[in-house]
């Protein structure tokens, strides 16, 4: 095929607008040289005004059957499947593009008169032939407006076909708005207090937003997974099926998901009525935390077609009188965003490759904590000892290398290993006799990197570097007077929560000070606290806390006591060759356990 052949066929496509942009950019080439390509163009943008009702054709344009053709080409589906009615896919396609079309729905109406003549004619037969067909897709234009779909459980989701907006909302109360025209997106969650925060859903380079194309259900809904059958995408595979549904004969497409371990498991099936281009019925399986906390082990959802949706996250059930904190306003003045780099280049010199161990002060019934970490790697151990059973308990004062020879006679009560390609969570019961009768172990493992743990002095020493830089920081003008030689950030006062930093600008900026605070009644009050002092260098020169002290408040609303504990903390920069064996071998925690993976 040659160059001219080639642009013509494309033609169509650069009407409709739907060309990718290097070939694009090719057809507005050769149509700066062609004159019969343009002619044909302008006779194929011509058939599309007429269509939308924009103007009359003019005597030349009306002979001009080679541009009824090429359209009626391009609109029944010149592909190669196979639709099971031809008549029907015809029409979606006219509406599809008019969908695209900065018109009315009038004229959108008269564009689907255009097209049923069209289509009729080519495949033979008359209106009144068709009459049952033609008013099921014109009803079904007309009516699709927005998507709703509603599961068994109380989640909910609306989307508006012609601007993008989308609304959800879920069991636990959680309600989100997202607009692709603006690209902002609005989310209530009960627990992270009483304000809708409103942040940005999406990157764009430039920050240009593209213009929001408006869609049919089926683009929306089934279009992604039409696509991807009979692929593996991304773990994720799908594969088509005819299924008669409720004296209906539906496509259903089932969506299998291949895990952590290589398991292929059904995650989701969507049924859809080829006839009228809709989705009906979907079904879901929920993950294991979805599970524990529904008790169920999926939800199924009915789609339906109203004609109008919510016009704000409020007709959803949030308050109109909640404060709207606007997270991508919230950027930190210079000098407090060098504060911030200074604290992210204090957690970018601390070595990579180390073993880190915390206990507590007190010798019996304490938590001790065992992290190695090497680059993107960590292995975490966490022992319990018993209060008042030898064989469980450690006694005090103990340096750390009686903790580390203590652990190698224990079972740790829980490990968590990320070993650079998956994350593993192993739960083990307790030893000793008085937990008889737990559980058996449990592993669950996760493609992702998902392992996070607080005894970890990446997260623990640095936390407000941590934070992303549009978070909302400002100074703390009122700080204590044992504090005052520390710099004070505040971060997060969003409603009733916010946290106090305190950093040490002389010990690698490392965060001695850490306030969670809470608003009751009128008055902040402290929910927890950590405090770090004791000073030790590394050989390499970098610093670290080798004492810390975490305070939990009472808190007369929820019924809990206050409590302190006073931990140790010593660190030990490692080489490659100093690890214990299996460190990082993740398919060493699958050894006699139960294993979950999704």
């Amino acid at each position: 095929m040659n160059a001219h052949e080639r642009i013509k066929g494309r033609l169509v496509d650069f009407a409709l607008r739907e060309l990718p942009e290097q070939q694009s950019a090719e057809v507005e080439a050769h149509l700066t040289k062609c004159q019969q390509c343009s002619s044909e163009l302008r006779r194929l943008q011509a058939v599309l005004q007429c269509a939308a009702g924009r103007r009359e054709l003019s005597a030349d344009e009306q002979v001009c059957e080679s541009a009824k053709q090429t359209l009626l080409a391009v609109v029944t589906n010149r592909e190669t499947r196979q639709p099971t009615s031809r008549l029907t896919i015809c029409l979606e396609s006219i509406r599809r593009t008019i969908m695209k079309s900065p018109i009315t729905k009038l004229a959108a109406a008269a564009v689907i008169v255009i097209g049923a003549f069209l289509a009729i004619q080519h495949f033979g037969g008359s209106m009144d032939g068709a009459s049952a067909a033609w008013a099921d897709v014109r009803a079904a234009f007309l009516a699709q407006s927005w998507v709703h779909l509603k599961y068994d459980s109380g989640r909910e989701q609306w989307i508006s076909l012609e601007d993008g907006k989308f609304y959800y909302k879920n069991e636990d109360g959680r309600k989100v708005f997202v607009d692709r025209v603006s690209n902002i997106r609005l989310i209530y969650s009960p627990d992270l207090g009483e304000h809708i925060s409103q942040d940005r859903p999406a990157v764009y380079l430039g920050g240009v937003i593209p213009p929001w194309q408006p869609k049919t259900a089926w683009e929306i809904v089934v279009g992604n997974l039409e696509e991807m059958t009979g692929q593996v995408v991304r773990d994720t595979e799908v594969q088509k099926e005819i299924e008669r549904l409720d004296n209906m004969e539906l496509v259903r497409f089932d969506v299998y998901h291949y895990d952590a371990i290589g398991r292929r498991l059904l995650v989701r099936q969507l049924w859809a009525n080829p006839e009228t281009r809709l989705p009906v019925r979907i079904w879901e399986r929920l993950q294991l935390a979805e599970r524990k906390e529904q008790k169920r082990e999926f939800v199924t959802g009915e789609f339906d077609f109203p004609a109008s949706g919510p016009s704000s996250i409020y007709e959803l059930g949030v308050n109109e009188d909640l404060p709207i904190v606007k997270e991508y306003d919230r950027i930190p003045e210079p000098s407090i965003a060098e504060v911030i780099r200074a604290g992210s280049a204090g957690l970018g010199r601390f070595p990579d490759r180390y073993r880190s161990l915390t206990w507590s002060i007190e010798g019996y019934g304490c938590t001790i904590d065992v992290v190695y970490r090497n680059g993107e790697k960590i292995h975490h151990n966490r022992y319990f000892t018993l209060v008042g059973q030898p064989d469980y308990s450690l006694k005090t004062p103990a340096s750390a290398e009686d903790v580390l020879q203590w652990t190698q006679t224990q079972v740790p009560v829980s490990i968590a290993l990320f070993d650079g390609r998956r994350s593993y969570t192993r739960t083990n019961p307790h030893p000793s006799p008085s937990f008889a009768g737990h559980p058996e172990p449990t592993v669950r493992v996760l493609k992702e990197k998902s392992v996070y743990t607080s005894s970890e002095p990446h997260n623990e020493l640095w936390p407000y570097a941590s934070i992303d830089a549009g978070g909302s920081f400002g100074w703390i003008d009122d700080k204590p007077e044992e504090l005052s030689d520390y710099v004070g950030l505040r971060s997060g006062d969003r409603g009733d929560t916010r946290r106090d930093f305190y950093i040490d600008p002389e010990h690698d900026h490392i965060c001695v000070r850490w306030i969670w605070w809470k608003e009751r009644a009128g008055k902040w009050e402290k929910q927890r606290e950590y405090e770090c002092s004791d000073f030790v260098q590394l050989p390499q020169g970098q610093w670290y806390p080798s004492k810390r002290v975490l305070n939990m408040y009472p808190d007369a609303t929820r019924g809990t006591d206050g409590s302190r504990v006073d931990s140790n903390i010593d660190i030990k920069v490692l080489e490659e060759n100093e690890y214990p064996a299996d460190t990082f071998n993740g398919e060493k925690l699958l050894e006699g356990a139960k294993v979950e993976s999704y």
